[in-house]
């Protein structure tokens, strides 16, 4: 599977995600567990889900990437955008 990104599950802050953060929204969940957010891109305001799933070593996401995340509040950024920087693509 190609994801958008990937955190390994070692690293300490990733892209304005902390990785504990991700490891709390996944404790006690299998390998394969999969979890979906909705929301604009920060960037372009494109209507965008990502997908992030639990895997053996890390976490990888797909459509995107989620910034500075506290639940409830999040960011989105589209994968687009993600890959191209803080390049505006609207």
């Amino acid at each position: 599977m190609e994801y958008s990104a990937y955190w390994m599950a070692q690293e300490i802050d990733s892209v304005g995600m902390k990785i504990e953060t991700l490891h709390g929204i996944f404790h006690g969940k299998n390998p394969g567990h999969t979890l979906e957010y909705q929301g604009k891109c920060c960037v372009c305001a494109k209507e965008t889900i990502v997908s992030i799933t639990k895997t053996s070593s890390g976490y990888g996401f797909i459509g995107g990437v989620i910034h500075d995340f506290e639940a409830p509040n999040f960011i989105i950024k589209c994968d687009v955008c993600f890959h191209q920087g803080s390049k505006k693509t609207a």
